[in-house]
């Protein structure tokens, strides 16, 4: 299917896990793909990828936590392809620690990438959307940013403030035209280190990148007749809408 076929899609973290496999699933599906993260050689790797399955690509070595690394990516995306129709929020850090053991460093860092990152990436897509009257901003949260979890206090809020920050920003795009999605994935193995038949025969909890990435796909060919989506990944292998 073809239904993407002309767009670009712009995805942040994607050189590896989740970030690679919505990559190469909107390049399967027609669409021309940017990749930015802080890995050239695996960034490289993935615009490789993407551009045997017949499509263009560009990988861009950026920190998302850095306003002018975020600008000059975006700017890049636009030059080389003319547009920029679909981006996926999906750069993100992680941390357990007990709130004893947390640090302002911990505590600045997971925020800079999560919750600062979203938003500057944002900042930099969505004037041009707007311009156009047209766009799909998916941006990644976590169960985080729905229930609390042990040890993960700087974590959580930083994913609070990625769904908070995102059911605002979806209210002021609505009349421009622009579609805004929150994914909240619960287990995604992606590092594929699950092993399936001894841990989870029935796949109950773990879901695949790959799996994670056909819902945006199939997410990004509906048409926009809806305000916001709440994509959440919860113990099952399918998501509710």
């Amino acid at each position: 299917m073809t239904e993407l076929a002309g767009k670009t899609t712009f995805i942040t973290g994607g050189g590896k896990g989740i970030g690679r496999a919505v990559a190469l699933a909107f390049a399967e599906a027609g669409a021309d793909v940017a990749v930015c993260g802080r890995e050239a050689e695996a960034l490289e790797a993935v615009a490789r990828e993407i551009q045997a399955l017949g499509r263009k690509a560009l990988a861009v070595t950026a920190d998302v936590s850095r306003e002018p690394d975020v600008e000059r990516a975006v700017g890049l995306v636009l030059e080389t392809f003319g547009r920029l129709d679909i981006l996926v929020n999906n750069a993100g850090q992680y941390l357990t620690k007990p709130f004893t053991e947390l640090t302002t460093a911990d505590w600045d860092r997971l925020h800079g990438t999560n919750l600062r990152g979203t938003f500057l990436v944002c900042k930099a897509v969505v004037p041009g959307m707007i311009e156009r009257g047209a766009g799909h901003i998916f941006n990644i949260a976590s169960v985080g940013g729905r229930m609390p979890m042990k040890h993960a206090a700087a974590y959580c809020a930083s994913k609070y403030g990625v769904v908070g920050f995102s059911k605002a920003l979806a209210r002021e795009l609505k009349p421009h035209g622009i579609k805004l999605q929150i994914a909240y994935p619960y287990q995604v193995d992606s590092h594929g280190r699950v092993d399936w038949a001894a841990e989870d025969p029935a796949r109950t909890r773990w879901i695949t990148p790959a799996e994670f990435a056909a819902v945006l796909v199939e997410n990004a060919r509906r048409p926009h007749r809806v305000l916001i989506e709440d994509l959440v990944f919860e113990p099952t292998t399918e998501a509710r809408r």
